[in-house]
């Protein structure tokens, strides 16, 4: 009996009919045998009934050895009794069976289990035993198996492996099946695809002859193209119309820069009022929807901080504040609305132009003097007044350092105010020597004549650039006598003339001032010619002493002399 015979059979040969085994109780078959078809229409995608074949060894090409012929006398016997088997096994597993009821001995006890948990189930026993079986007619490790190309043969061959022309080769992957008259695995003898699908001769599968546009979903069936679930078909594309910003809500529905689509509704961004005045109807980030317009509320003098509040003039709206604007002080005081004018300052809550105010110059509380006025900041004198100390000098005055630079005074060189400056600063008049300051000049005072730099005493005179008082001239002579007497020159210091003559024998001749010869002429005698000489003199008395020694060589006799004192200017010293 042939394979094709064993298997051929009434019930049981439908159990052949897929290419495998529900369950992997032992290594199913990889093919049904040449001949017989799987079950239903051959979809592709849709696998065969039972685990996955289980591949012989690997080699360079399928094949994998020489086929061994089946002992199909052993398998035949095997067979029968599996069919034996497979009958009692129905009737063993009726419901008045005992729980515990065994067949009691070979052949049916490898068939049947227990009775309860297997009923119902015989077929899968009975498939069990045929595959047994088809292992007994070949050596150990292999299968008997039908020949592709000789369905008559039977071959011996690896589990997973084909048998074609008597070789065995590694099974085809399905759905690919091997060819009977190349050996090879093409999709030979597989059923038509079902339209629309067509073959994929690459790989045996039924394939939809198109795919579908991106984003679409194909029917494996039908080959409809569809989008995935919660999207719609808009312009040959899957779009949501639920946030789409070119299909909001319905197709081609396009929402205007910069909002975006919501829920099928086009609504700004978050952080985006809706304002009809904005870029597409939306405001920037940061401002506010007032009255249909977009405004910066944390820069807008009329809406700083919120929509109408507006900033009074000077203020400026700074981080959504009204504030005053860069070198406006505030103050509470201000006359422009809290806010002072560039250039002042808030003192004790009133607004003052510190550059000009006498009673806030430079800063607040810094006060000028009565005198002074404030420019630029600055407590600074009237431009016709001199700055002197910490005041100014009144006009027609200017300020005098001293030569030491201990102290300055205010002075008017053109009045008797200031002797010790008079015409210019440190140009004293000698207020001793009798002088005073007018009109920028010293002068001296009445009866006292003007000499050089000084004054001459009331009653003299400036001749020739000195100052003299007149004296009292006096002339004396004398013969064989000596002389003395007291002069009075009329003045403490001065100068006068004196001549003197001695004829016939030296005589001495003294002129002494407050002990002192100021002739010192010794004893002379000097002839009918004399001799004259201009004294000056100084010191505290105003008289002289003329005194005359006769002959002061021998006796009192033979002697003659005369003498004349004259005065003369001089100055005082």
């Amino acid at each position: 009996m042939t394979l094709g015979g064993i298997l051929g059979f009434g019930a049981e040969a439908a159990l052949y009919t897929v290419p495998g085994y529900r369950y992997n109780a032992l290594p199913p078959l990889t093919a049904p045998p040449f001949g017989i078809n799987p079950i239903g229409p051959g979809s592709v995608g849709q696998g065969y009934v039972g685990v996955a074949p289980v591949r012989g060894p690997q080699v360079d090409s399928d094949q994998i050895r020489r086929d061994v012929r089946c002992n199909t006398d052993g398998v035949d016997a095997c067979v029968t009794e599996a069919h034996w088997d497979y009958a009692l096994c129905q009737t063993a597993c009726n419901p008045w069976c005992s729980a515990d009821e065994r067949y009691p001995n070979p052949p049916h006890s490898r068939a049947c289990s227990d009775c309860r948990s297997r009923t119902g189930d015989c077929g899968y026993i009975h498939s069990v035993a045929v595959a047994t079986c088809l292992q007994a007619g070949c050596p150990p490790g292999l299968v008997c198996m039908q020949d592709v190309a000789r369905p008559t043969d039977e071959y011996c061959c690896d589990l997973g492996s084909q048998s074609c022309d008597g070789v065995c080769f590694t099974a085809c992957e399905p759905p690919k099946r091997r060819n009977r008259l190349t050996c090879g695995c093409d999709c030979q003898g597989l059923p038509p695809c079902g339209p629309p699908r067509v073959l994929d001769w690459s790989t045996c599968y039924c394939v939809c002859p198109s795919p579908c546009s991106e984003g679409f979903l194909q029917d494996a069936r039908t080959c409809d193209c569809h989008c995935p679930e919660g999207q719609t078909p808009c312009d040959n594309k899957c779009v949501r119309l639920d946030s789409d910003i070119r299909n909001c809500g319905s197709c081609g529905h396009l929402c205007s820069d910069p909002k975006i689509c919501v829920g099928g509704q086009c609504v700004c961004p978050t952080g985006r009022e809706t304002c009809a005045g904005g870029m597409g109807g939306c405001c920037r980030a940061g401002e506010a929807c007032c009255n249909g317009a977009c405004k910066n509320l944390a820069t807008d003098t009329n809406n700083c901080g919120r929509c109408f509040k507006a900033c009074f003039y000077p203020q400026v709206c700074v981080g959504g504040q009204c504030v005053c604007p860069t070198g406006h002080e505030p103050c509470a005081g201000g006359i422009d609305y809290l806010c002072c004018d560039q250039g002042e300052k808030c003192c004790n809550d009133i607004c003052k132009k510190v550059a000009t105010d006498p009673a806030n110059c430079g800063t607040c509380g810094r006060q000028c003097s009565s005198a002074k006025l404030c420019v630029g900041g600055q407590c600074v004198c009237p431009f016709d007044r001199e700055p002197c100390l910490s005041g100014c000098c009144a006009v027609g005055e200017h300020c005098c350092t001293s030569p030491d630079g201990h102290y300055q005074d205010c002075v008017n060189f053109y009045t008797t105010s200031s002797p010790k400056h008079c015409g210019a600063c440190n140009h004293a008049c000698d207020t001793a020597g009798g002088q005073y300051c007018h009109a920028g000049q010293c002068i001296c005072e009445a009866g006292r004549p003007p000499c050089g730099n000084i004054c001459c005493p009331a009653g003299s005179s400036c001749v020739n650039g000195v100052c003299a008082l007149p004296c009292n001239s006096t002339q004396q002579s004398g013969t064989d006598r000596s002389d003395r007497r007291n002069i009075n020159l009329g003045a403490p210091a001065g100068a006068f003339t004196f001549s003197w003559n001695t004829y016939t024998v030296p005589d001495q001749v003294r002129v002494l001032y407050e002990g002192q010869d100021l002739l010192q002429a010794g004893c002379t005698g000097n002839g009918p010619y004399g001799q004259s000489q201009t004294i000056h003199y100084s010191g505290s008395s105003s008289f002289v002493t003329v005194e005359v020694l006769a002959n002061c060589a021998g006796t009192m006799s033979s002697t003659d002399w005369t003498y004349t004192l004259g005065c003369a200017w001089d100055p005082f010293h």
